[in-house]
């Protein structure tokens, strides 16, 4: 079933878009894979949203800003990705803000960090 099909039956209020390719290096052997899925993917997101407006929850990355930024990294540091996957999910961003300014579809962009190491007992705490 395609999203916009699935939409229009459902009707949803929030969407929390979490879906992505998560690997930097995966995004430099298959470029096209990662633009499907996180660029386009999110367009079609967009685009199937436009007739009732969801809220939008975007898991974005620390890929989009600058390797340079000092720590810890806050909502107003440079963005500047070094990568096709930062570069990707900025540009992700970017849609998010224009389909706003276009058609009014609220989002919240939320910058992720999952730290597996710190849930598998080896003793690293993450703050």
């Amino acid at each position: 079933m395609h999203i916009s099909t699935l939409f229009k039956k459902i009707k949803p209020e929030i969407i929390i878009h979490l879906a992505a390719q998560t690997s930097i290096s995966g995004s430099y052997k298959n470029p096209k894979k990662d633009i499907d899925n996180n660029l386009i993917g999110t367009l079609n997101i967009l685009e199937s949203s436009k007739s009732f407006k969801p809220k939008i929850i975007f898991a974005s990355s620390a890929a989009v800003y600058d390797p340079l930024s000092q720590l810890p990294i806050e909502e107003g540091s440079k963005k500047n990705p070094v990568s096709i996957y930062g570069t990707n999910k900025l540009c992700a961003e970017n849609l998010l803000e224009i389909y706003n300014k276009q058609y009014k579809i609220p989002f919240t962009i939320c910058l992720t960090v999952i730290r597996f190491r710190a849930c598998m007992n080896v003793g690293v705490v993450f703050s």
